[in-house]
């Protein structure tokens, strides 16, 4: 931790917490005045390349994309605890960057949605989800970065939440509200596959 005079403060965890050090000179994480600002965090060790546990996960029982989304999310909650803030209450605003390559019409994110509960519990504040031709390193393919607010304060929650992703439409924190992406998607009916498997040219 490294408090500046303007009050800022970068958080970095450590590596006895297991989020490694990023090859940037960036902090994964900055408290300024109650907020928290947390980098985009990939599978990487930032030394070898893709994080070892992720290169040995056997992929014929779960998806790359879910393998590499637990090592994401467990150093993120990891990074959000030292920041000692909680982020199933203090979460506002999440983004997930899929690697879509050259395909951008076929991201498949529906094996991300189960890795993402076993971290965060009800519903989750605003979101937005891009597909990225790349990654800082070759073979990541998800970077996710979040934003918290620490004011003993709580979300409130706006529109229908999705049933598949479990995404707020809009979240309101006191003055502050945040609004998630949009699509085609007709996310009420609960038979709607869209979000998952639809190509982005018909949405």
């Amino acid at each position: 931790m490294a408090a500046g005079k303007n009050g800022l403060e970068g958080i970095w965890p450590g590596l006895a917490s297991g989020v490694p050090k990023p090859l940037m000179p960036y902090s994964p994480a900055i408290k300024a005045g109650g907020w928290v600002f947390i980098a985009g965090t990939i599978a990487s060790d930032f030394a070898t390349g893709l994080a070892p546990e992720v290169k040995q996960a056997n992929v014929a029982l779960e998806s790359e994309l879910a393998v590499q989304a637990r090592y994401v999310l467990r150093n993120l909650t990891n990074t959000i605890k030292a920041c000692g803030v909680d982020p199933n209450k203090d979460m506002v605003r999440i983004w997930q960057w899929p690697v879509d390559g050259d395909n951008a019409a076929e991201i498949d994110m529906s094996r991300y949605r189960p890795v993402q509960q076993e971290f965060f519990y009800g519903t989750i504040p605003a979101s937005s989800n891009c597909g990225v031709r790349e990654l800082l390193c070759l073979g990541t393919k998800l970077e996710v970065e979040m934003i918290c607010i620490e004011d003993g304060g709580k979300n409130e929650y706006f529109g229908q939440v999705d049933a598949l992703s479990g995404h707020a439409p809009a979240t309101r924190r006191g003055e502050w509200v945040f609004l998630s992406a949009q699509n085609a998607a007709d996310l009420p009916q609960p038979e709607a596959s869209e979000w998952y498997d639809a190509h982005v040219e018909r949405q």
